[in-house]
């Protein structure tokens, strides 16, 4: 390891400012995504809010699959790097994001002209999406604050192409096509300013080694992770149709800010996981993930007891018509919020010392049980049913996760 690399991660940010700005940046996620929420809530119907749920899915799908394989590589490998070769090091592995997009928007246009279009939309904007997620994680490898300008910035012009949109598109095209193009102009914006495409073509096939050395799987694992936290939308739609979507989406949409903060801080901790991992070994990192592990227990405890008490008054209140009974899939979703939190924090761990393949066979394995189950319990259980199997799931992957990261990690596991 050369000199400046050394020096720069015996100096990390500290990781309590970047997790507050993690949190400030998930309070403005998060409270874009509840105001644009609810207002499709209160002004769509129940059919197109459902839709609008499939399509936004559809965006976290294209997104996390076509540049997990990139981004992870991205935030641990230029760490590792000099200073000077960081700006280039990005360039070259925004290159490789470009051409991974290109058959996925070749997908999304040819759909446009199908029945499928909507969702040929939804696609073409999670490659909107994708291309800011790579900014941010470019981002983050610096410090938290700038995720959240550029997190403010992307909620602001997504409110403000939605009003503008929905006066010429459906409800559901407008807010998922917003989406995707707020998301392109913000990341494009940032990747132009930070990225140096001077990169020579030694570096290139570095970068490239890197990401195929470990890419393949973590897009695997993306995936996986999506099938079994968003995948049973699909299934839920197919055997009770987009109305009962429509009700699992609002009663995640009261959870939003809690799940939001959690995907948030885990994507704080794994750049500060590898620091650590990197200079002082695994076991420095172990005792910072009990301390966040109870950051994370009083987030989730204070999160229940404020929303505990908003709805001490019957849930009609605060909801339309047609969306009384969804208390029950409200609690549920906390308990499956809980259970990501948890598997979020060893995740970061494995990902920090590159233990993806092990990650994404542990992944593997509960995202076939809780696909499975779902599929038995929708049509006799509906919502309520699909979400206790989700719950299930989380916590026992989060188990295995934590039985795994014990285990001794030879040379061949953590490729």
């Amino acid at each position: 390891m050369s000199a400046e690399t050394t020096a720069v991660l015996a100096k990390p940010p500290r990781l309590r400012t970047d997790l507050l700005f993690g949190l400030a940046d998930q309070a403005v996620v998060s409270g874009g995504n509840f105001a644009i929420g609810a207002a499709l809530l209160y002004t769509a119907s129940k059919s197109d809010y459902g839709h609008y749920g499939l399509g936004y899915t559809t965006i976290l799908l294209v997104a996390g699959l076509a540049g997990a394989g990139v981004r992870a590589p991205l935030t641990s490998g230029i760490l590792h790097r000099p200073q000077g070769e960081r700006a280039s090091y990005a360039a070259a592995m925004l290159i490789l994001q470009l051409l991974c997009l290109l058959p996925v928007l070749a997908l999304g246009g040819g759909l446009l002209a199908s029945p499928w279009s909507f969702y040929g939309l939804a696609i073409l904007a999670g490659c909107g999406a994708c291309i800011h997620e790579f900014a941010r994680a470019l981002l983050l490898t610096e410090r938290a604050a700038g995720v959240f300008w550029a997190d403010l910035v992307q909620v602001l012009l997504w409110g403000a192409l939605v009003m503008v949109g929905r006066d010429y598109f459906p409800v559901p095209e407008a807010a998922v096509g917003a989406y995707g193009l707020a998301g392109f102009l913000v990341g494009s914006a940032i990747l132009l300013q930070r990225t140096g495409w001077a990169a020579g073509w030694r570096v290139r096939r570095e970068v490239w080694h890197d990401a195929r050395l470990h890419g393949g799987w973590v897009a695997l694992g993306v995936l996986v992770i999506f099938a079994q936290s968003h995948g049973f939308l699909y299934l839920l739609a197919a055997f009770a149709g987009a109305a009962a979507v429509a009700e699992v989406n609002a009663a995640r949409l009261l959870m939003a800010p809690l799940g939001l903060a959690i995907g948030g801080v885990g994507r704080v901790l794994v750049p500060h996981y590898t620091r650590l991992v990197t200079r002082d070994g695994l076991g420095a990192a172990r005792r910072l993930a009990r301390k966040v592990a109870v950051s994370l227990a009083v987030l989730i405890a204070g999160y229940g007891a404020a929303l505990a008490a908003v709805l001490t008054s019957p849930l009609q209140t605060y909801l339309p018509p047609g969306y009384e009974g969804i208390a029950l899939l409200v609690l549920l979703w906390g308990l499956i919020f809980i259970g990501q939190a948890a598997r979020t924090n060893v995740a970061a761990l494995l990902q920090a010392v590159q233990r993806y393949r092990v990650l994404t066979l542990m992944n593997a394995w509960t995202a076939a049980a809780s696909l499975g189950s779902v599929i038995a319990v929708a049509g006799e259980l509906g919502p309520a049913g699909c979400l206790a199997a989700i719950a299930i799931c989380e916590i026992l992957l989060w188990l295995l996760l934590v039985w795994a990261l014990r285990r001794p990690a030879p040379l061949q596991q953590t490729r």
